[in-house]
This record gives structure tokens, C-alpha cells and sequence, in this order.
């Protein structure tokens, strides 16, 4: 059976989803609350191809298939790959000395207006949960619930095994606690949503690719 998805990322793995050096925005320690890892889209996508690059030191046949990938910037901040052959090749370059990543798909009604669909075999699909996501930002729950616990009463028991929101009709209800924090001035704000989806937030259901 095929269903429509919005792209493919290689992220980090939820207990690999830090950076020791504290490059750019990454935590030196994988966010978690006890036992349970964020496992969400705002998981260092593209990191190790990415530093390769920069370093000069990716290989020749690699630098295109990133390229493709990165010519579709836009506001949204999010770079997805739409063949799943490269995002395996990709995958599997990140992963050559340590397994670090993991190969995700994602789909969310904004993200679709955005950048299109692609269709996917659903059978190669574990879908895990929803992320909430400030586009052209960060995810609400990694710098809301696993950021400051305590300004989130019951949220914490309100997320599955993967630190993510079990069904999208919860996601107004954590909206609404993002934005009780944000003005207790805790968390950060939340830009202005505009028509053209600029800072638009958006429920985003993250699967992993089997």
C-alpha cells in the first residue's frame, strides 16, 4: 500500500541526538526525560554529510545527491530528501564507522503545501508519533517539555516511548502549554504565524524507515 509522505531525513538516533563540541544550536546530551528520548525531526538532520562537506571531504558522488537536497531550502528550515534510494545511500554514508543515524519519513499538512508529496510503501514504515514544529524554528517539544519539565504539568506522562506526541488531537492541547510557558517567559516565543505558512507551527508524524 502507498501513502503520501512530505520526505526523508537522516537524523540522529535519540541517544546519539547530541554534539559534544556544541556546534551551532546542538546540546552536548541527547534530550530525555528518565528513560524516555525525543525522537522527533529536530534530531541533527544531515549532520555528519553535511560536516564531511564543509570539511571538503565528502566524496565526489555524494556532494550532488546533498546539493539536490539543499536546493530546496525554503523558510521552513527543514531539507527533505524525496527519493528514498539516496536517503538510504545517505544513510548509510553517515553510518560507515559508528551507527549514529537512523533514516526517518515525515508528513504534516503544511509541510505538503510547501514542498509537495512523495509517495512511499507503507509496509517499510513504523510510524511512531507526532512532533510539534515551529517552521522556519525548532520543535516545541524539545525546547518546551524536555527543555523545562516543570513549566509542562502532565505532559510528561503524556508522551509515548519515543518522546512524542501519541495522536494529533493532543497537539492543540500542547500548543496551548507552549504558549501558557511562553508568557510565564520560560520558553521561547513563538514568532507571528503569517498567511504564507512563515512560522506557521505544525503537527508533523515522524516514521522510521525499516
Amino acid at each position: 500500500m502507498t501513502i503520501n509522505s512530505s520526505g526523508f531525513l537522516v537524523v540522529r538516533s535519540p541517544e546519539k541526538n547530541r554534539d559534544v563540541q556544541k556546534r551551532g544550536a546542538f546540546s552536548a546530551e541527547a534530550p530525555h526525560l528518565g528513560p524516555v528520548y525525543y525522537s522527533g525531526i529536530d534530531r541533527m538532520p544531515w549532520f555528519d554529510i553535511e560536516e564531511d562537506f564543509y570539511k571538503g571531504g565528502l566524496p565526489d558522488d555524494l556532494v550532488p545527491l546533498l546539493r539536490r537536497i539543499t536546493s530546496s531550502s525554503d523558510f521552513s528550515g527543514i531539507n527533505l530528501c524525496t527519493d528514498l534510494t539516496i536517503a538510504r545511500d545517505l544513510l548509510n554514508y553517515s553510518n560507515r564507522r559508528t551507527v549514529d543515524n537512523e533514516l526517518i519519513v515525515v508528513r504534516a499538512k503544511k509541510l505538503a503545501a510547501l514542498k509537495g508529496i512523495v509517495e512511499i510503501d507503507e509496509t517499510q514504515i513504523r510510524w511512531i508519533g507526532y512532533d510539534l514544529v515551529c517552521l522556519g524554528g525548532a520543535s516545541l517539544l524539545r525546547d518546551g517539555v524536555f527543555s523545562v519539565p516543570t513549566a509542562f504539568p502532565g505532559w510528561q506522562g503524556s508522551l509515548n516511548q519515543d518522546g512524542l506526541l501519541p495522536s494529533s488531537s493532543v497537539t492543540a492541547a500542547y500548543l496551548q502549554a507552549y504558549k501558557t510557558a511562553m508568557a510565564e517567559g520560560v520558553v521561547e516565543e513563538l514568532p507571528e504565524e503569517l498567511p504564507n505558512f512563515v512560522y506557521a507551527v505544525d503537527a508533523i508524524e515522524i516514521g522510521r524507515v525499516t
